[in-house]
């Protein structure tokens, strides 16, 4: 193929350009989004059912409720995909409904004191580094003491 003379002109029929598109373009949409957005399920609906499956319910019920078959569908959906998310030892969906449920946490990292250094000489600086180090390394031993 690396001597074929015409390489350049038999590419461009398979180059990516703004009129050669593949013909499937993307991800595909996640399956509990497509539901959720075909039906119109609201986000207070999602926290329910969320709550529901995660809290309300034990794991035999919700077998039972399984083979019972008298659920919503959007339930029975939510609680097949955790089920099937799980036995591949994903944790993604049941991620999704925690935070559909009980919220998301916040990515927050607050720090307090103050940090001005500035009017400390080098000596100064270098104790403190010093000093910070040896209580964190005395805690480091108090919490193996603790846990031996």
């Amino acid at each position: 193929m690396a001597n074929n003379p015409n390489l350049n002109e038999d590419s461009k029929n398979t180059q990516f350009s703004k009129d050669n598109q593949p013909r499937k373009r993307g991800r595909k949409p996640a399956k509990w989004k497509k539901f959720t957005k075909d039906f119109d399920i609201q986000s207070v609906d999602r926290e329910f059912m969320a709550k529901v499956i995660l809290s309300a319910k034990s794991k035999d019920d919700i077998f039972k409720l399984l083979k019972d078959g008298k659920i919503p569908f959007g339930v029975w959906a939510a609680c097949v995909a955790t089920i099937a998310d799980a036995k591949k030892g994903g944790t993604g969906f049941l991620k999704y409904l925690m935070d559909a449920g009980f919220g998301k946490i916040p990515d927050k990292t607050e720090i307090s004191g103050h940090l001005d250094h500035s009017k400390m000489s080098e000596e100064d600086i270098t104790k403190r580094i010093d000093e910070l180090l040896k209580k964190r390394e005395e805690e480091s031993n108090e919490e193996k003491n603790n846990t031996n």
